[in-house]
């Protein structure tokens, strides 16, 4: 089963506890038991951990003949996948130098989108990933 087969799975059967057939609502209902209440947490918990923690594949194309005329000779490529914010930090899955690895970083502007590490997004880094969120202890 694929990753996102997984999620898909997992938020189908999500509505599948939530679903009542004499509405077709797919609210949390009230009398929902103590069991299931747990395992609606827990699916959409699992649900939302698989989502966050998602390799983004750094893709590039050409540029169109409308962005040659509009930035001349500034650019070669144009990023065809979402990019991080300037100031994010990310991990970055590395490809340079005849070796592989996994390592934080972060996103800076400098002349066009760059990362603190000096690492090219085009030549070194194969894919990206967001931080997961802070850690907040449960009440």
């Amino acid at each position: 089963m694929t990753r996102e087969e997984c999620i898909s799975t997992l938020k189908g059967s999500m509505e599948l506890m939530l679903f009542d057939p004499s509405t077709g609502e797919t609210d949390i209902p009230e009398n929902l038991n103590d069991l299931n209440r747990s395992a609606y947490e827990a699916l959409k918990k699992a649900a939302e951990l698989l989502e966050g923690s998602k390799w983004i594949p750094v893709k590039t194309r050409e540029l169109t003949e409308e962005e040659r005329k509009l930035y001349g000779n500034d650019y070669t490529f144009m990023f065809d996948c979402p990019m991080p914010d300037d100031g994010e930090r990310i991990l970055i899955s590395v490809k340079a130098k005849g070796h592989e690895h996994v390592q934080l970083d972060e996103c800076i502007e400098v002349n066009g989108l760059c990362l603190d590490s000096g690492y090219d997004w085009r030549d070194d880094v194969s894919a990206w990933m967001p931080l997961p969120k802070f850690y907040q202890e449960e009440s």
